[in-house]
């Protein structure tokens, strides 16, 4: 109802999304929406039934004359029907079509009771003389001087027509500690202005118009709204600074602290002479991330409101305004945990920049230890601008060593080392001419074996990345991943056709042939105990036992619950004790779960449901909490109690991560494989406040 009585920084954002997706209702669902023939609004319903209601219309009067007809005979009871169907005719005929008229007329016959023939002298002429009778009756019933209730007025005007009462009393100088004068008040003012919510609330347009003067005809109570906004600029201030002074704002809010989040800029703006409290709260994030939770966490409404007082401002601040282009980024974007996006993005700024400075003094504070954030510690490790895309990524045993392989965009083998612990790369750029698939380097990280795409394995130093040795089966098997197992003297290469070969890595000889997958291997990870888990192309989890017995495996997953994404590239993690195996799975019906399965015997331990948006990410943090990528966030699993540590995900702005490809873990520092401005990068970050 009242579309266009919207305010107008939401209306356009508003009406698009509304009519952007009525069109996919279902058929059996209707939507009536009513408005004001607004420019802005019709032209951007081309599909709609629009029905024009006018006021002279005969539809419109006999709606006006049965409201008036029954409210007549619940007054005049003892009257004959034909004496009040004359009555409600000429109320009828002086509203013109106008209902808000009838419904004044109805209030003011139930006041004074007049005798049924008087009624029509006694009710107002136009709309203009109703308000005009009610106000001067509330001056009169209001204990208040003349000049207070101007300003109130001015307010109202200023403040759209929805004013806390709290803030109301303030402006007419109302005992906050006296009920009866407050209970006095609100009586009053209900008659023309209702309390709803805590707010005096103008429950019709028309009102503000004539306050405004905007009907055309001249009355003692016109007010101007730029006065309006001098008197609630000090007030939205004041309210400003107690919201810094809350230890938790997400929960502790008052309504004047609400709306002064809400509307002290617009305010402060248009009252003149509040530049450098403008300045002083457009840098402050104390202000702004609790900005989020009054906008009920419509990003495009707080940038919109930042933008604009900086362009009022004049402000050319290189630190803001790289502040303000990555909170735009994530317009389109709401979440739960509000201020977690401010700061997020204000961290994401560079490092010389002031915003990101005291993001991360406020993130040390007592006040926001809650407060889960990402840091990003570098600006990540440096790929070749000819990079098309990340083969693999690993971390050494004992994640001293990463090892990044890729093909560029001329089909040659990229392969680079990094040292973990000084966050450096030690080699960048070895070419080969032949693909790398996959890499993985020894327990001793004196070699790191790589498949090639023309079939072979290489086996190359760390040190001098000198070849040792290639091995090329003449077969139809393709290789398509390896690890290491028996503390670096076996290679486990898994194939094509399903088989995974255990090979001696001084000889290169046949150690044991394990057969049970049926489509292509692509996943190999060591186990304790000289075990292996493995994992084909159609979703298939095995977990051999010690191999030097002999091959048997436990069947991880069935038919019903494979792997949610192919390759396995982490899709499945380890815990750091190796006692616990997570698998990121799919049903047909498209749910997706965690699978958690013993490492010792292979049964599932539980399942725990997840979002649809989770991608192939999954790694844990500990031995009880698991890390998921998801689009534009991470999420957080507790194992033992199966809650949800962040629900809504911890943000990632879309401006810096499109997509996440894998995810390596040394405690709680994070090596990712990010997509950023369509290049991928090697990124290096910390979690914090997580756990």
């Amino acid at each position: 109802d009242a579309l266009d009585e919207i305010d107008q920084s939401t209306k356009d954002e508003f009406v698009r999304a509304l009519f952007r997706f009525v069109p996919k209702l279902p058929k059996w669902m209707k939507l009536v929406v009513t408005t004001r023939p607004e420019l802005n609004i019709i032209p951007k319903m081309p599909y709609v039934t629009v029905i024009d209601i006018e006021k002279c219309c005969n539809n419109n009067k006999k709606d006006i004359n049965f409201y008036l007809l029954s409210h007549l005979q619940e007054i005049y009871f003892e009257e004959t029907r034909e004496k009040l169907k004359t009555a409600a005719g000429t109320l009828c005929d002086i509203s013109k079509g106008i209902f808000l008229f009838a419904y004044f007329a109805v209030d003011i016959i139930k006041e004074k009771k007049p005798s049924l023939s008087q009624v029509d002298k006694l009710v107002p002429i136009n709309i203009s003389t109703a308000y005009e009778e009610y106000v001067n009756r509330l001056i009169k019933d209001l204990p208040i001087e003349e000049d207070r209730f101007f300003r109130f007025l001015e307010a109202l005007v200023a403040s759209n027509g929805c004013l806390p009462k709290a803030m109301a009393f303030e402006i007419l100088e109302i005992n906050e500690s006296s009920r009866r004068e407050k209970k006095i008040a609100s009586r009053a003012l209900n008659h023309v202005i209702p309390v709803h919510y805590e707010h005096f609330t103008v429950y019709h347009k028309s009102l503000i118009d004539w306050l405004l003067g905007k009907d055309q005809e001249e009355h003692y109570f016109i007010v101007k709204e730029n006065d309006g906004h001098r008197v609630l600029a000090p007030l939205c201030y004041q309210q400003l600074q107690f919201v810094k002074d809350h230890e938790n704002f997400s929960s502790t809010l008052n309504e004047c602290e609400k709306y002064a989040l809400r509307n002290g800029f617009y305010h402060m703006c248009f009252a003149g002479g509040f530049e450098d409290q403008l300045k002083l709260c457009v840098t402050d994030l104390e202000l702004l991330s609790p900005m989020l939770l009054a906008f009920n966490g419509f990003m495009v409404i707080l940038v919109s409101e930042l933008k604009s007082v900086i362009n009022i401002l004049k402000l050319s601040s290189p630190h803001l305004k790289e502040f303000i282009a990555k909170l735009s980024d994530c317009r389109r974007v709401r979440y739960n945990q509000f201020p977690q996006i401010v700061f997020q993005t204000a961290t994401n700024c560079s490092e010389e920049n002031e915003v990101r400075k005291q993001a991360v003094r406020l993130l040390g504070t007592p006040k926001y230890h809650h407060l889960p954030w990402i840091e990003f510690t570098d600006g990540g490790w440096e790929l070749p601008s000819d990079l098309a895309r990340i083969c693999d990524f690993k971390l050494s045993l004992d994640s001293k060593i990463a090892l990044c392989i890729g093909e560029m965009n001329n089909s040659q083998s990229f392969f680079a080392k990094f040292n973990t612990e000084s966050r450096t790369c030690i080699v960048n750029g070895v070419r080969e001419e032949v693909a790398f698939r996959c890499a993985i380097s020894s327990a001793d990280n004196y070699a790191v074996a790589a498949v090639t795409t023309d079939g072979g394995v290489k086996l190359i130093n760390l040190e001098t990345l000198q070849t040792l040795q290639v091995q090329v089966i003449e077969t139809e098997r393709v290789p398509f991943e390896c690890c290491f197992l028996s503390g670096g003297a076996q290679l486990a290469v898994g194939y094509s056709d399903g088989a995974v070969l255990v090979w001696d890595i001084r000889t290169f000889e046949l150690k044991t042939e394990l057969i049970g997958h049926t489509d292509f291997v692509r996943l190999c990870l060591p186990l304790p105990g000289n075990r292996l888990l493995t994992g084909d192309s159609k979703g298939t989890l095995m977990l051999w036992q010690s191999l030097q017995f002999g091959p048997q495996f436990v069947r991880l997953t069935d038919s019903s619950w494979v792997s949610i994404f192919r390759p396995f590239w982490g899709t499945v993690a380890v815990s750091p004790d190796q006692t616990k195996i997570a698998a990121l799975c799919r049903s047909g019906r498209d749910e997706v779960k965690i699978n958690l399965f013993s490492a010792d015997d292979g049964k599932m331990l539980m399942q725990l449901d997840e979002s649809k948006s989770l991608k192939k990410n999954l790694s844990f943090i500990n031995n009880t909490h698991i890390l998921c990528g998801a689009i534009y966030k991470f999420r957080i699993r507790n194992v033992d109690s199966r809650e949800k540590q962040n629900p809504k995900g911890l943000c990632c702005p879309g401006g810096l991560i499109s997509s996440i490809y894998r995810i390596n873990i040394l405690e709680l520092e994070f090596v990712a494989c990010f997509m950023i401005s369509g290049e991928e990068k090697l990124m290096w970050f910390t979690l914090h406040n997580i756990i």
